[in-house]
Protein backbone atom coordinates (compact mmCIF):
# COMPACT_ATOMS: atom_id res chain seq x y z
CA UNK A 1 0.00 0.00 0.00
CA UNK A 2 1.20 3.98 -0.85
CA UNK A 3 3.06 5.20 2.61
CA UNK A 4 1.11 8.38 1.75
CA UNK A 5 -2.29 6.92 2.48
CA UNK A 6 -1.14 4.50 5.62
CA UNK A 7 -3.71 6.23 8.91
CA UNK A 8 -6.14 7.82 6.08
CA UNK A 9 -7.48 4.18 5.37
CA UNK A 10 -10.27 2.69 7.26
CA UNK A 11 -12.17 -0.74 6.43
CA UNK A 12 -15.75 -0.37 8.08
CA UNK A 13 -17.55 -3.32 8.69
CA UNK A 14 -21.64 -2.62 7.25
CA UNK A 15 -24.53 -3.82 8.31
CA UNK A 16 -28.05 -2.51 8.27
CA UNK A 17 -27.69 0.48 10.56
CA UNK A 18 -25.17 2.02 8.49
CA UNK A 19 -26.03 0.55 4.59
CA UNK A 20 -26.30 4.06 2.85
CA UNK A 21 -22.40 4.10 2.87
CA UNK A 22 -23.18 1.61 0.04
CA UNK A 23 -25.29 3.77 -1.75
CA UNK A 24 -22.62 7.04 -1.00
CA UNK A 25 -20.07 4.12 -2.81
CA UNK A 26 -21.66 3.27 -5.58
CA UNK A 27 -22.23 7.09 -6.48
CA UNK A 28 -18.76 7.70 -6.90
CA UNK A 29 -17.77 4.25 -8.04
CA UNK A 30 -18.27 5.32 -11.79
CA UNK A 31 -17.27 2.52 -14.52
CA UNK A 32 -16.10 -0.08 -11.63
CA UNK A 33 -19.87 -0.49 -11.15
CA UNK A 34 -19.37 -2.00 -15.45
CA UNK A 35 -17.60 -5.12 -14.06
CA UNK A 36 -18.97 -4.72 -10.30
CA UNK A 37 -23.04 -5.64 -11.05
CA UNK A 38 -24.19 -6.76 -7.68
CA UNK A 39 -26.29 -4.33 -6.82
CA UNK A 40 -27.79 -4.05 -10.26
CA UNK A 41 -30.32 -7.45 -9.79
CA UNK A 42 -30.60 -7.18 -5.55
CA UNK A 43 -31.36 -4.49 -3.39
CA UNK A 44 -29.27 -3.19 -0.61
CA UNK A 45 -30.73 -5.23 2.20
CA UNK A 46 -29.08 -8.33 0.63
CA UNK A 47 -26.45 -7.54 2.77
CA UNK A 48 -28.30 -8.71 5.86
CA UNK A 49 -27.63 -12.42 4.45
CA UNK A 50 -24.17 -11.72 3.70
CA UNK A 51 -21.25 -13.44 6.01
CA UNK A 52 -19.83 -10.17 6.12
CA UNK A 53 -20.07 -6.75 4.35
CA UNK A 54 -17.08 -4.00 4.64
CA UNK A 55 -16.59 -0.61 3.13
CA UNK A 56 -13.08 0.79 2.27
CA UNK A 57 -13.27 4.52 3.71
CA UNK A 58 -10.28 6.68 2.53
CA UNK A 59 -10.60 10.66 3.78
CA UNK A 60 -14.10 10.09 5.43
CA UNK A 61 -15.60 9.10 1.73
CA UNK A 62 -16.16 5.54 0.97
CA UNK A 63 -14.06 4.44 -1.87
CA UNK A 64 -14.19 0.72 -1.77
CA UNK A 65 -16.52 -2.22 -1.16
CA UNK A 66 -16.27 -5.89 -0.14
CA UNK A 67 -18.50 -8.62 0.62
CA UNK A 68 -18.78 -12.55 1.18
CA UNK A 69 -22.17 -13.76 0.48
CA UNK A 70 -23.62 -17.04 0.56
CA UNK A 71 -25.91 -18.41 -1.66
CA UNK A 72 -27.01 -21.92 -2.80
CA UNK A 73 -24.07 -23.26 -0.21
CA UNK A 74 -21.55 -21.42 -1.98
CA UNK A 75 -19.71 -18.57 -0.39
CA UNK A 76 -19.20 -15.94 -3.22
CA UNK A 77 -16.51 -13.05 -2.65
CA UNK A 78 -17.29 -9.32 -4.28
CA UNK A 79 -14.79 -5.92 -4.02
CA UNK A 80 -15.14 -3.15 -6.05
CA UNK A 81 -12.68 0.61 -5.82
CA UNK A 82 -13.95 3.25 -7.57
CA UNK A 83 -12.07 4.47 -10.16
CA UNK A 84 -10.27 7.49 -8.86
CA UNK A 85 -9.00 5.08 -6.11
CA UNK A 86 -8.05 1.94 -8.32
CA UNK A 87 -3.47 1.41 -8.12
CA UNK A 88 -3.53 2.58 -4.82
CA UNK A 89 -3.53 -0.86 -2.80
CA UNK A 90 -6.97 -0.26 -1.62
CA UNK A 91 -8.23 -3.46 -3.23
CA UNK A 92 -5.44 -5.93 -1.33
CA UNK A 93 -6.58 -3.93 1.66
CA UNK A 94 -10.50 -4.97 1.19
CA UNK A 95 -9.53 -8.72 -0.11
CA UNK A 96 -7.02 -9.10 3.08
CA UNK A 97 -10.13 -8.32 5.23
CA UNK A 98 -12.08 -10.91 3.29
CA UNK A 99 -10.13 -13.82 3.45
CA UNK A 100 -9.62 -13.43 7.15
CA UNK A 101 -12.87 -12.92 8.03
CA UNK A 102 -13.61 -16.06 5.56
CA UNK A 103 -11.11 -18.01 7.88
CA UNK A 104 -12.34 -16.77 11.16
CA UNK A 105 -15.76 -17.88 10.33
CA UNK A 106 -13.57 -21.12 9.32
CA UNK A 107 -15.19 -21.33 5.91
CA UNK A 108 -13.78 -24.13 3.53
CA UNK A 109 -13.90 -22.02 0.29
CA UNK A 110 -14.40 -19.06 -1.72
CA UNK A 111 -15.70 -18.12 -5.09
CA UNK A 112 -16.06 -15.08 -7.62
CA UNK A 113 -16.47 -14.60 -10.97
CA UNK A 114 -14.62 -11.96 -12.69
CA UNK A 115 -14.73 -10.72 -16.25
CA UNK A 116 -12.01 -12.40 -17.95
CA UNK A 117 -10.87 -9.10 -19.21
CA UNK A 118 -10.45 -7.56 -15.97
CA UNK A 119 -6.65 -8.30 -16.03
CA UNK A 120 -6.15 -6.22 -12.81
CA UNK A 121 -8.36 -8.28 -10.93
CA UNK A 122 -7.50 -11.34 -12.21
CA UNK A 123 -4.17 -10.85 -11.16
CA UNK A 124 -4.76 -9.48 -7.84
CA UNK A 125 -7.20 -12.37 -7.07
CA UNK A 126 -4.15 -14.91 -8.40
CA UNK A 127 -1.68 -13.03 -5.85
CA UNK A 128 -4.10 -14.23 -3.37
CA UNK A 129 -4.23 -18.04 -4.40
CA UNK A 130 -7.63 -18.08 -6.41
CA UNK A 131 -8.10 -20.62 -8.79
CA UNK A 132 -9.59 -20.44 -12.31
CA UNK A 133 -12.56 -23.35 -11.77
CA UNK A 134 -14.31 -22.52 -15.02
CA UNK A 135 -14.78 -20.15 -17.74
CA UNK A 136 -18.15 -19.47 -19.14
CA UNK A 137 -18.72 -16.92 -21.93
CA UNK A 138 -16.46 -13.85 -20.96
CA UNK A 139 -16.51 -14.40 -17.23
CA UNK A 140 -14.49 -16.55 -15.07
CA UNK A 141 -14.66 -18.50 -12.05
CA UNK A 142 -12.16 -18.66 -9.93
CA UNK A 143 -12.11 -19.94 -6.12
CA UNK A 144 -9.93 -20.35 -2.74
CA UNK A 145 -9.22 -23.02 -0.23
CA UNK A 146 -9.12 -22.06 2.74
Amino acid sequence: MNDILNGRIEVVSIDSSNAEGITEFLEIAKTAKASFRYFESRPLTIIEHHKATYLVRLDNQYVGYGHLDYENEIVWLGIAIADDYQGLGLAKVIMSTLVSTAKLQKLRQIRLSVDQDNIRAIKLYDDFGFKVVKKSGDIQFMEKEL
